[in-house]
């Protein structure tokens, strides 16, 4: 951050979760007004960033739309939903900001949120904005849906070697037993050396065991 116009340049990425959708990553931009010598890099940096972009926040503050037009086509160009937020809403009076939400509303024909990132005014219905759009572009994908039925067995052969970060199991496993779990099954996780001995102790075989490739059953 800095007081100063035109010297944040940097894309800053932070990982969060949004209630309805699960994890996301909020990309600030450097923004997209070209008045410093590094405005031509800012704006090569927020173009980049909409390749990356499922939905967009545009933050207006002024009632000049020629460059939010610009980046609102651009938006239309990549298929990608958009928010129009009035910010600073701590610092504009509330005449301007009903001016700025007539002009939006005739130009962009959308209801603006109006916000202030400085006290949070807004941002919860900010939040629920992009959650109720974000719900319809989850698409539901399954690991092993095809695989296993409800109350089925399955094994997870999982071993612990050096590479594992101590005192957690890494992503995919995460993923496999949250899949297993969503789809009705039970989930039995063992280390390689123990494989023999469950399935001596199981009451029934299980449907089905996941394993790497350097573990024989």
């Amino acid at each position: 951050m800095s007081d100063v116009a035109g010297t944040t340049t940097d894309i800053v990425y932070k990982t969060t979760e949004i209630n309805k959708i699960g994890a996301c990553v909020i990309i600030d931009t450097p923004g997209f007004d070209d008045v410093s010598i590094l405005g031509e890099k800012r704006i090569k940096l927020t173009e980049k960033a909409i390749r990356k972009t499922d939905i967009a926040v545009l933050l207006i503050c002024d009632d000049d739309f020629v460059e939010e037009k610009k980046w609102v086509n651009k938006f239309s160009e990549n298929s990608i939903p958009f928010i129009m937020a009035i910010n600073k809403a701590d610092v504009f009076d509330h005449s301007y900001i009903v001016h700025l939400e007539k002009k939006i509303e005739e130009n962009f024909d959308q209801n603006p949120i109006v916000v202030s990132a400085k006290d949070g005014e807004g941002i919860d219905y900010l939040y629920e904005k992009i959650a109720s759009i974000g719900e319809n572009m989850i698409e539901e994908t399954t690991l092993c849906a095809h695989l296993v039925s409800k109350d089925d067995l399955v094994l997870l052969v999982m071993p612990q070697d050096i590479q594992a970060p101590r005192g957690r199991l890494i992503l995919p496993q995460v993923q496999m037993i949250r899949d297993l779990l969503d789809n009705k099954c039970m989930v039995i996780c063992i280390n390689s050396d123990q494989i023999d001995e469950v399935i001596s102790i199981l009451n029934k075989e299980p449907r089905l065991i996941i394993t790497e490739w350097s573990v024989y059953v």
